[in-house]
């Protein structure tokens, strides 16, 4: 199971994203629709862990991913493959 709790993403003092909460139960298929710029490539980094909670002394993003009930939120990205996430970038 993935879970997303009172996540707040932002970007040199954008907010992409504030208080995403989503539960994605095991063996589920799901699509993340929205127009441009609705934030769905920010939830998808946060939760891959492109994107790292604090950066240069910048938070990017609060809140907590929890893969299988562990909190994962400060793992990078290449640890989140070994759980089975990952995130392929368009282009």
């Amino acid at each position: 199971m993935l879970e997303v709790k009172k996540l707040n993403v932002s970007f040199h003092g954008i907010t992409a994203l504030t208080g995403v909460d989503i539960k994605i139960e095991g063996r589920k298929v799901v699509a993340l629709l929205g127009v441009n710029g609705a934030g769905k490539s920010a939830l998808c980094s946060a939760i891959s862990g492109i994107i790292f909670k604090e950066m240069r002394g910048q938070i990017l993003y609060e809140g907590q991913v929890i893969y299988n009930g562990e909190e994962i939120s400060s793992l990078p990205a290449h640890s989140r493959v070994r759980l089975g996430i990952s995130h392929c970038l368009e282009g």
